[in-house]
């Protein structure tokens, strides 16, 4: 097993036998006026998280895509308003768009040019110079890694830039593991951005890496 060393942004270093990377993910929500201001208030980014505060509203979902289909969500479970907005041109497979049309979602395509407004009284502006009222809006928005650590130390990763780990938590580096919505297995289509499941990552591979520790003789120390 390899030692590691950890420069801090003090300059200071810190060596070290094994790692495990929690440096979560980031959300990039769509590059508009008023999105980035209102995210995670009267934004929302997860039906999860908000669907049951969310439920009979009047509802937006800004997305393209096969993201869109968050619309079909929300519209299934939470409300019977909701309208599609693809700031553009609509790129919905035919499979999607279809679902979408049966379930009465509204689609405009028309470019979003600025949100405004608080959650229960928002405004969606078009560059057309029209507006729709909606009480709140759902944004799946992309991600980033919180930090490069990962590619620094050559971990394998996923297509989608998740940190590619097994079981135990642990990349393809020896010594490193890495949790939480920054990392997940292969077999999994997504990552669950939730707390709960991102704290249970960090107990299952903390306890792996103890146990491991213990049998290679290894002394756990912790630095206070």
């Amino acid at each position: 097993m390899g030692l590691f060393t950890l420069t801090l942004d003090d300059g200071s270093a810190v060596a070290t036998s094994r790692l495990i990377l929690a440096g979560g993910q980031v959300d990039v929500p769509l590059d508009v006026p008023g999105m980035a201001q209102r995210w995670g208030s009267s934004v929302l980014h997860c039906p999860f998280c908000h669907g049951w505060e969310t439920t009979g509203r009047s509802l937006a979902v800004i997305n393209n895509g096969m993201e869109a289909m968050l619309a079909a969500y929300v519209r299934d479970r939470f409300s019977e308003d909701v309208v599609l907005c693809t700031n553009g041109p609509s790129t919905v497979p035919a499979p999607a768009a279809a679902i979408l049309t049966n379930l009465g979602v509204t689609v405009r395509e028309t470019p979003i040019a600025a949100v405004e407004g608080e959650l229960d009284a928002l405004t969606l502006r078009f560059t057309d110079g029209s507006t729709l009222e909606r009480d709140a809006i759902y944004h799946r928005a992309p991600t980033r890694p919180g930090n490069d650590l990962a590619a620094q130390l050559g971990a394998e990763l996923l297509p989608d830039g998740y940190i590619l780990v097994d079981e135990f938590g642990r990349t393809t580096v020896d010594g490193v593991s890495a949790v939480g919505d920054s990392a997940r297995l292969a077999a999994l289509s997504d990552a669950l951005t939730l707390v709960g499941p991102g704290a249970a990552d960090g107990v299952r591979a903390a306890v792996w890496m103890e146990q491991e520790l213990f049998r290679s003789g290894l002394t756990v120390a912790t630095v206070s």
